[in-house]
């Protein structure tokens, strides 16, 4: 796979990534006005927000396996080094 159409594979799934994230974080703000703090309307807010973190690692994952595909593995090395970096960071936030 040449440059070009990796990025417009990783462009599509930070794009995918950033309208639901949008999407839901929208319908969760309008219910949140409509019906108020509602448990479900709290669900859909937090499920955008996990969207719109999780986006790039989403990112971070397609790129370690496109550079599998194409047997980068020094490319491999280093985002398999931010996607290590990316966990801790979670398993520390989570921890506190």
């Amino acid at each position: 796979m040449t440059p070009a159409p990796l990025e417009d594979r990783l462009g599509r799934v930070l794009s995918i990534g950033t309208t639901i994230s949008t999407t839901l974080l929208a319908v969760g703000l309008v219910l949140w006005f409509v019906v108020g703090p509602l448990p479900i309307v709290q669900q859909i807010l937090a499920a955008g927000i996990f969207v719109l973190i999780g986006t790039p690692v989403g990112r971070v994952v397609a790129s370690t396996i496109a550079f599998v595909a194409q047997r980068d593995w020094q490319m491999v090395i280093m985002t398999t080094l931010v996607l290590v970096s990316l966990a801790l960071s979670l398993i520390v936030a989570l921890d506190k």
